[in-house]
């Protein structure tokens, strides 16, 4: 690949993880199957977590393992042959309707979302949740 392809300003990162991933697959550099795939995002989650537990100021160390676990999901969704990005779009839209339903069900009960207790908030991310299954 080109350096300007590479450029993080000239392709979307998610693009480029995807496409880097394609092209190593094309040279038997893969997992036979997407559970060798998902393997790999359980054992990058236990390396963020020890990162966070053993050195939670550490912000280098900690941004590489969460990068790694970013480049192990996208793997799983190419495993699933799906778009990456179209995939994060997907549930951003869905986490945005969830939060205004919250927004919604917390100033139905006379609070703001400032005011509002954790009991609360989760109350109304359930209710937001019930309202995307009747949409």
């Amino acid at each position: 690949m080109s350096n300007d392809k590479n450029n993080v300003k000239t392709i979307n990162q998610l693009t480029r993880a995807l496409s880097v991933q394609q092209e190593v697959a094309k040279t038997g550099f893969d997992w036979p199957s997407w559970h060798g795939a998902l393997e790999k995002v359980r054992e990058e989650v236990e390396e963020v977590f020890d990162e966070l537990n053993e050195a939670p100021q550490d912000s280098r160390k900690i941004n590489e393992e969460l990068g790694d676990l970013l480049f192990a999901v996208v793997n799983v969704v190419r495993h699933q042959n799906a778009c990456p990005n179209e995939l994060l779009k997907q549930a951003t839209d869905k986490f945005d309707t969830r939060y205004r339903d919250v927004q919604h069900y917390i100033c139905e009960q006379g609070l703001t979302m400032e005011d509002a207790t954790d009991e609360q908030m989760e109350a109304g991310w359930q209710y937001a949740k019930a309202c995307m299954k009747n949409r």
